[in-house]
């Protein structure tokens, strides 16, 4: 279903996807060498893409805890530093919900408990009006 959300997003925007810029999106904090994200954008539409990585160390799960129930990932104070021109608002292609980024801290950012909280990656979508 991811995959298929993701090509859909593809055929959607095709340029965005082709032609559009590169731009490689750094994290910060306690976990920001657990998580990969980058940006594609072209005018005024753009595409963040967030995918964890080495998440074993960040895994909720007690001992004796059931093996079945989804781990949960511990990402602390960890977010994502958007460039100064990036939008505010986003929405998540996965879960449909609208993101916005958060107003206590200088940088334009976004909350990584919050960006997988839903799903294990995450694709977002924002067009600048």
């Amino acid at each position: 279903w991811i995959t298929a959300r993701g090509l859909g997003l593809r055929n959607e925007w095709p340029d965005v996807v082709s032609f559009g810029e590169y731009i490689p999106v750094s994290a910060m904090g306690a976990a920001a060498d657990h998580v990969v994200s980058f940006i594609r954008r072209l005018e005024d539409r753009w595409i963040l893409a967030v995918v964890p990585r080495h998440v074993y160390r960040l895994s909720k799960q007690q001992p004796g805890q059931a093996s079945q129930s989804p781990p949960r990932f511990n990402w602390a104070d960890t977010r994502l530093a958007l460039p100064e021109d990036a939008p505010t608002e986003w929405r998540c292609e996965f879960a449909g919900t609208k993101l916005e980024c958060d107003a206590n801290v200088s940088e334009t950012c976004l909350s990584l408990s919050e960006l997988l909280a839903v799903f294990p990656v995450s694709l977002l979508t924002s067009e600048l009006k």
